[in-house]
Order: structure tokens, then C-alpha cells, then sequence
């Protein structure tokens, strides 16, 4: 995500990228979270972290 949105400053594909990020990481919370509830807990910060970035991309590339 980084380098597409900074280097090549391609705002839609960064976008894109962030949102399936933050999917991938909302899997990995349920999944893990099933197996061990601290396991999901530790993938938290991360998820919250993903979609905080997805916002500030989909806002940039709407806003832009």
C-alpha cells in the first residue's frame, strides 16, 4: 500500500489495495480469534490500523 500510494501516487489503486487489506486482516481477526481469543485480541491494533488506512485512501482518491 505504501509505495503505490506514495512512490507511483496511484490514489484508486491504493484504495483498492487498502480495502482488500483490511479484508484480509478482518479474516485473519475472526479466523484467529475462533482458535484463540488472544491470538484475535493481538490482531486488533493491526485491523484497526488497516481500516483507519483504507479510509484515508478511499477519502483521498474520492476527494481528489
Amino acid at each position: 500500500w505504501p509505495p503505490v500510494f506514495f512512490l507511483a501516487q496511484d490514489l484508486l489503486l491504493s484504495a483498492v489495495i487498502a480495502l482488500a487489506l483490511l479484508f484480509a486482516v478482518a479474516v485473519a481477526f475472526t479466523l484467529f480469534r475462533r482458535e484463540a481469543r488472544v491470538a484475535g485480541l493481538l490482531l486488533l491494533p493491526y485491523l484497526l490500523w488497516a481500516a483507519f488506512a483504507a479510509y484515508l485512501s478511499l477519502g483521498v482518491a474520492l476527494l481528489n
